[in-house]
């Protein structure tokens, strides 16, 4: 269960970050200093659970919607003290918080939503 943990975790940062968003087995495990088997097994494992499903590419795989919320909820629990907010959501105070931006599309939310 770590592992798949640790998996999800990553992709969700790699999708965040523009680096990657379909991974196949030995890239995570290049990340995570996992084996290439025990990350294959974690993927599997998370497709089980459809939060993730077959990339485009042979032997990768990509996050479902529901898997990008998981992933950015047990990113958010695992790193909170360290970020101020998750990848994909604004800061308290931003400016689409404000009367200016009240009803406008958030440029964080928005960035997030079109790596996805």
């Amino acid at each position: 269960m770590e592992a798949r943990d640790e998996v999800l975790q990553v992709m969700y940062w790699m999708l965040g970050e523009g680096i990657s968003h379909e991974v196949d087995p030995a890239y995570v495990a290049r990340f995570l200093v996992l084996p290439e088997e025990v990350v294959a097994h974690a993927l599997q494992g998370l497709r089980d659970a459809h939060l993730v499903l077959r990339g485009a590419g042979a032997g990768t795989y990509r996050l479902t919607k529901h898997g990008i919320e998981e992933g950015g909820r047990r990113f958010y629990d695992e790193f909170r003290d360290l970020t101020k907010q998750p990848h994909g959501e604004c800061a308290p105070g931003c400016w689409c918080h404000s009367p200016e931006g009240e009803g406008k599309p958030c440029p964080s939310v928005t960035r997030a939503a079109a790596s996805a």
